[in-house]
C-alpha cells in the first residue's frame, strides 16, 4: 500500500546528468575505505543510492560493503544508520550507474551531512568524476582515521532514491 501511495522515487542527484564523454576517474583501490559527504535538499526516506562508477572485469561475483554513516564537524563517524552492498556479478569491463540497495531506509533530514563510505582496498572500481559539475567532500580511511587529501572536493555522480517525507 505505501507504494502506492508515496512510491521509491528519484529524489534528487549530484551530477546524475553529466556526460561519459567528459569523463575522468579517481582511483581509490590503495584505501580499505573512503567517504563521500553527503547534504540533502529533502526530508525523505533513503532507500537507494546510484553511483557513477568505471569498474574491471570481474572473473566471479564480488561484493563491497557500503555504510551510511552520520557527521561530526565535516567528518564521518563510526555511527552506521544503515548498510548495503555494492554487488559486481561476473561481467565485463564497463562504466555507468551501479545500485547499492540500503538493508533499511534511513530518515535524511534537509541540510544535515551524512557520508557514503564504500570498501575499496584492492576494488577494481574507480569513481567516475564529470570535468563539470558541482563538488563533494571525500575522506579516506587510513590508520583508524579518517583524512582528507589536498584535494578534498572532487566532482563525483550520485543519485538518491527514497519516499518523499511531508511535513504533517
Amino acid at each position: 500500500m505505501p507504494d502506492e501511495i508515496n512510491p521509491v522515487q528519484f529524489v534528487e542527484g549530484i551530477n546524475e546528468g553529466a556526460l561519459p564523454t567528459q569523463m575522468r576517474f579517481i582511483r581509490v583501490q590503495e584505501y580499505p575505505w573512503f567517504a563521500i559527504q553527503y547534504s540533502s535538499n529533502y526530508r525523505f526516506s533513503l532507500s537507494k543510492i546510484d553511483i557513477g562508477l568505471l569498474w574491471g572485469k570481474y572473473t566471479e561475483p564480488v561484493e563491497y560493503g557500503v555504510k551510511l554513516l552520520s557527521d561530526y564537524k565535516d567528518n564521518p563517524t563510526d555511527i552506521i544508520l544503515s548498510e548495503g552492498k555494492l554487488v559486481f556479478d561476473i561481467t565485463e569491463s564497463g562504466f555507468g550507474w551501479r545500485r547499492v540497495e540500503l538493508n533499511h531506509p534511513v530518515v535524511v533530514m534537509s541540510g544535515k551531512k551524512y557520508w557514503i563510505s564504500l570498501e575499496s582496498k584492492q576494488a577494481l572500481y574507480s569513481l567516475l568524476r564529470p570535468e563539470e559539475g558541482a563538488g563533494v567532500a571525500m575522506r579516506v580511511y587510513v590508520n583508524d582515521l579518517w583524512l582528507s587529501g589536498s584535494g578534498s572536493v572532487y566532482k563525483l555522480m550520485l543519485r538518491f532514491y527514497g519516499r518523499i517525507l511531508h511535513n504533517t
